[in-house]
């Protein structure tokens, strides 16, 4: 399995939190490359990745491509899987149309923290692998 997908109508900040609890979030570093995010119908712009989950501000996310490092990792630009796989990003998550949720991993601790997670919260998931993703570029162009 490289990675799961999953859908649910008005993916918020609360979505992703509930997704990352019992990892330890300040090991990381939190690079968002694309999003727009909105508060009370307005657009947020130069959103702080750690912001969406310190902040108990419920915001809704149209789409996002945001990629985990661990701190001391050298961070890489990523475009495609293969970009991904040979680099030191942990995981990519990308959020389509406020509805549509893909995340990568590249760390079994992360991977098996958000599966369980997922599961807890009654989340359904369909697992991506090598032969069954049409995923071409890691964007949300």
């Amino acid at each position: 399995m490289i990675g799961i997908e999953l859908e649910i109508n008005g993916i918020s900040t609360d979505v992703i939190r509930k997704l990352f609890n019992k990892i330890n979030i300040d090991l990381y570093d939190f690079i968002i490359y694309e999003n727009e995010i909105i508060k009370k119908n307005e657009n947020v712009d130069n959103v702080n990745a750690k912001n969406i989950f310190y902040n108990n501000i419920n915001y809704s996310i149209i789409f996002l491509n945001l990629q985990l490092y661990r701190k001391q990792d050298k961070i890489k630009t990523i475009i495609t899987y293969d970009d991904f796989i040979n680099s030191n990003c942990r995981l990519i998550l990308l959020i389509t149309d406020n509805r549509y949720l893909e995340i990568y991993f590249n760390d079994d601790f992360i991977k098996e923290k958000i599966i369980s997670n997922l599961e807890k919260n009654g989340f359904n998931y369909t697992e991506k692998t090598i032969y069954n993703d049409g995923r071409t570029i890691m964007s949300v162009d």
